[in-house]
């Protein structure tokens, strides 16, 4: 790992416990400084460097400064949108469960440390006309829908409306398909209900590895991995019987034991990290990308679903009948597939043009790809615990 990465867990860790940071950082020079913060941005882990002086003074502390407050007022904007929307959904009758960073960002220190982009809530897709005519209320555009949830916006504003938690050939679908008989209400609220802290920890973990095997993921969901199961009391066994009931508990256990020896206190590391645990690999696929990995994991990884463009294509496009009961609720028959792919090639069409040329573009690539490097890939995965999932 280069030092620069390493000085950024140094900096997540302190803020995590409350420490100082080391001298040597505080004593940087401006250039080794803005190297720091640019590898935080791409991480979207900025915020934590706000409580260090030491990073407010130099050449690059005007330019620090405004990306601070930017990251603190879009924090408030979607806390106030997120708010919104429960207080609507709740008065509507609309059932909901509010998602990932949602959820993930109330258990930091402080909430704008854990960043957002999109906004994510499962609801029932059984609710989807009363909920469009909801989201319609409150100013929100229909942008189409997806495998897993229907896109809208407002403005720079991004909700996903999620149907499933999961794809339906996920390894982990089974799991979550009963997810609302175990949910529970949410203070005060009769339809806004959350997931138990263990079911959001396994629907963490289940969405880290949807992007680990897409295109990579990094540090923060790591981050979000030690926030959840170690500053917090979970029932490890239940998280146990959950992962093996997935068939991901040796990849559970390998994130879990990374998350901690990157954040973790001397003194958890000394009671839990078992000694002699090779994580070199696992670490340098995670740190060498952004927030999502990077461009060359996503052409590498994507290249194992398919073995050759024109079936890629036609897998993509006609979606099996499991996937697509997901996004149309209506479909009760395999008998009614071909009108339910027409209408998801028309939203696609009419909504999401730019996923036509990605579909081209990948085809194209993933032609070029050889079988060894392909091999070389699924090796890897087969290593961490994830061969079943490909």
């Amino acid at each position: 790992m280069k030092q620069v990465q390493k000085d950024l867990m140094m900096v997540i860790k302190c803020v995590l416990h409350h420490d100082g940071l080391p001298e040597r950082i505080n004593r940087m020079s401006s250039g080794e400084k803005s190297e720091l913060l640019n590898y935080a941005r791409k991480q979207n882990l900025l915020p934590f460097f706000q409580y260090f002086d030491s990073f407010f003074e130099g050449d690059q502390a005007e330019v620090f400064r405004n990306s601070i407050f930017s990251c603190v007022y879009m924090d408030a904007v979607l806390s106030e949108e997120v708010h919104g929307l429960l207080d609507q959904f709740e008065a509507d009758g609309i059932g909901c469960v509010p998602l990932k960073g949602i959820q993930t960002k109330a258990l930091y220190p402080s909430t704008e440390l854990r960043t957002m982009g999109d906004l994510d809530i499962l609801y029932q897709g059984r609710q989807s006309k009363k909920l469009r005519e909801t989201m319609e209320k409150m100013g929100y555009e229909w942008h189409g829908e997806a495998a897993k949830h229907d896109h809208y916006q407002k403005g720079p504003i991004i909700v996903e409306m999620h149907k499933d938690l999961l794809p339906a050939e996920s390894h982990a679908y089974g799991y979550f398909k009963d997810i609302w008989e175990r949910t529970q209400k949410a203070d005060g609220k009769t339809y806004v209900r959350q997931m138990k802290p263990e079911d959001h920890y396994m629907y963490t973990v289940c969405h880290l590895i949807e992007h680990f095997i897409r295109g990579g993921i990094g540090i923060r969901m790591v981050l979000d991995i030690y926030v959840l199961f170690y500053l917090h009391d979970l029932d490890k066994g239940y998280i146990r019987d959950a992962a093996e009931q997935m068939g991901i508990a040796d990849f559970e256990d390998s994130i879990r034991m990374l998350a901690l020896s990157w954040f973790g206190t001397k003194e958890q590391i000394e009671k839990e990290l078992r000694p002699g645990l090779q994580l070199g690999e696992l670490e340098e696929y995670i740190v060498s990308g952004g927030v999502f990995g990077s461009e060359e994991n996503a052409v590498q990884n994507g290249a194992l679903h398919t073995s050759g463009s024109i079936r890629y294509m036609i897998r993509t496009v006609f979606l099996p009948y499991a996937s697509m009961k997901t996004v149309f609720p209506w479909l009760k028959t395999p008998l009614l597939l071909p009108a339910a792919w027409a209408m998801r090639i028309w939203n696609v069409v009419t909504k999401r043009k730019e996923n036509i040329r990605l579909l081209f573009h990948n085809a194209e690539v993933y032609r070029h790809i050889e079988a060894s490097e392909k091999d070389k890939r699924r090796r890897f995965f087969e290593r961490w615990g994830l061969g079943n999932t490909l």
